[in-house]
């Protein structure tokens, strides 16, 4: 079990969709379950809210969550230099 603080980046194994792989930040940490905002979609900045299991989630520090210039584009992902978003 990984030890999660909030506001850490994690990439969350969805074992429900293919074992697909979404970047996330942890919003907040139960004993089991963690609540997260996970990036649904890159390219039309969506992102939802869920609550999943600990064990799905893997820290991470491939990447970082900004905020651009412009409050109403939310926040976005910016991966670091040699990181693909190709998971």
């Amino acid at each position: 079990m990984a030890k999660l603080e909030r506001g850490q980046k994690i990439y969350y194994k969805d074992w429900t969709d293919s074992d697909k792989i979404y970047p996330a930040k942890v919003i907040h940490c139960k004993y089991r379950y963690v609540i997260i905002d996970v990036l649904i979609n890159e390219h039309g900045n969506t992102w939802e809210r869920w609550e999943v299991n600990i064990d799905d989630c893997k820290p991470t520090d491939d990447f970082n969550i900004v905020r651009p210039a412009g409050s109403f584009l939310g926040n976005m992902i910016q991966y670091k230099k040699g990181v693909t978003n190709e998971i």
